[in-house]
């Protein structure tokens, strides 16, 4: 059911970070120190006004209908406390999401592309300020509370990064940078447009769009509801139902449609197959469908996640198997280096080492690697040492484990023995 957000309208703000000037609560201006030329600034306030009226409009046609049909539920008449309050009521459902009237998205679209710069690299760069000043725009409008705020902002951030997409598609023709920094928009400051040109044709701006791209092109069934969003949506078909239940699915396959191709492999054919899995499911067994645990589209992603976690499993493994090849190739480079000739004669009259031999770790109590060894891995299973030739001494006064001494004590080539429980592979990773 919907919750209408209530209470009473708050003045201006003002914050430690951005000093603004109090104004009337619908002819809020441009924050300073962003300088818009006088006919931006007509065009925004003459868009805002528009808007406002329209809402206005909307929400008598609207007390029409309730008059006319007192007992529809989904709508709840105004208390005694918000009587007397002007701004205009603005509904949401169960989980906060807001679902009418549609000037309310706008509005935040136009206050955001208003207020906030495009220079930031990203929503976590903008100073608190200019989200306040958004905020205070919409409150100063329509009836939300402090419970609203992060749901507005969260529109907010998604019609902020829209325009800069929007902006970036624009210039996308300019042949050099400089002509993408004339291309100024009447509304914007000159300074913040070309801070917005610099990042965006920067390297390490062209590495993220790649990642993004990459990324994007991964996603499957993406929505396709349009502008109205999948709240409103919801709202419209619970109106609509005969019995007033609408499920997720439901909402699902009314907001992902899509038309297989001629390509099996091409990302319309598979979002279409999967969309048809879940309309196979539900289908299928139509009683499941009003429990989150159990729908359609809860088992299409746990089918996903498992697919993942199985890809996932396959990438370890070859990884494995390529740790293995690698370990066993540095194994036979010891052994070759230990039967060469050239060898032999840097460790004196050596017998070249078997076959068995493996370059190891020796490594003291506390399991730090205190020499690397030739170990001889052929030993019974029953003994508790391995016979090793040492190869590099790294702490020459760690304690042998075989006599009284330390391994400096000990020659390059010569043979001790060590404790199996503390000779581990070169590569192999620790307990």
């Amino acid at each position: 059911m919907l919750q209408m957000a209530g209470g009473n309208s708050t003045g201006s703000r003002t914050t430690s970070s951005c000093l603004r000037e109090s104004s009337p609560p619908l002819n809020w201006s441009p924050l300073s120190p962003r300088s818009y030329p006088s006919d931006g600034q007509d065009r925004i306030q003459l868009d805002v006004t528009a808007l406002i009226n329209e809402s206005h409009r909307a929400l008598n046609s609207l007390d029409n209908e309730i008059d006319i049909n007192p007992e529809n539920d989904n709508i709840i008449d105004n208390n005694h406390e918000n009587a007397n309050d002007e701004r205009l009521p603005v509904s949401f459902n169960e989980l906060g999401q807001w679902n009418g009237p549609a000037q309310f998205s706008t509005l935040i679209g136009e206050v955001t592309r208003a207020k906030i710069p495009l220079k930031y690299h990203n929503w976590t760069k903008v100073p608190p300020c200019y989200k306040e000043e958004v905020w205070d725009a919409i409150q100063s409008t329509y009836q939300v509370t402090e419970i609203n705020k992060e749901y507005v902002l969260l529109k907010s951030n998604s019609a902020w990064r829209t325009e800069k997409c929007k902006q970036r598609r624009k210039v996308m023709d300019a042949k050099t940078v400089q002509e993408k920094k004339r291309r100024v928009p009447t509304y914007y400051n000159k300074d913040d447009w070309e801070a917005f040109i610099d990042y965006n044709t920067s390297d390490k701006f062209k590495e993220k769009s790649k990642k993004a791209s990459e990324a994007r092109a991964q996603v499957q069934a993406q929505y396709t509801g349009g502008r109205k969003g999948i709240p409103r949506t919801w709202l419209q078909m619970e109106q609509e139902s005969p019995t007033g239940e609408v499920y997720r699915p439901h909402v699902y396959l009314a907001t992902h449609n899509f038309v297989a191709d001629d390509n099996p492999l091409s990302s319309k054919s598979i979002a279409a197959a999967k969309v048809a899995k879940v309309k196979e499911a539900y289908d299928k067994e139509p009683s499941a469908q009003n429990c989150l645990a159990t729908d359609a589209v809860t088992r299409a992603r746990l089918q996903k996640e498992k697919d993942n976690v199985r890809k996932e499993k396959q990438k370890n493994e070859a990884l494995k198997a390529q740790l293995d090849a690698e370990r066993q190739k540095n194994n036979r480079e010891g052994h070759d280096q230990i039967s060469s000739s050239s060898y032999q004669q840097e460790i004196g009259t050596l017998a070249p080492a078997p076959s068995s031999f493996r370059l190891c770790f020796l490594r003291n109590l506390r399991r730090k690697a205190v020499a690397c060894a030739y170990v001889d891995r052929a030993k019974a299973p029953n003994d508790d040492d391995y016979d090793c030739m040492i190869n590099e001494i790294m702490y020459s006064n760690a304690m042998l484990c075989d006599r009284d001494g330390v391994l400096g004590d000990v020659s390059k080539g010569a043979m001790i023995k060590w404790p199996k429980a503390y000779v581990t592979d070169v590569g192999e990773p620790l307990n």
